[in-house]
């Protein structure tokens, strides 16, 4: 499966349980150079063309506080 597939994928995912719930939180974990943030770039642009919006928070920003 294609990466461009699987991102729409997680994005319908996303939007049918955004219907369901209010605010929910998304964790990406992987190794270091395996595309977690070109993933998580792309799922915001994604989801605030769609009018979502998104906040995205780095855990290495959040354990250096």
């Amino acid at each position: 499966m294609k990466s461009e597939e699987c991102l729409n994928i997680i994005i319908s995912e996303i939007l049918r349980l955004s219907k369901q719930v209010k605010c929910f939180i998304i964790g990406i974990g992987g190794g270091v150079g395996v595309g977690k943030t070109a993933l998580v770039d792309a799922l915001k642009v994604s989801l605030e063309e769609k009018g979502k919006k998104v906040a995205i928070l780095h855990m290495d920003d959040f354990l250096n506080l």
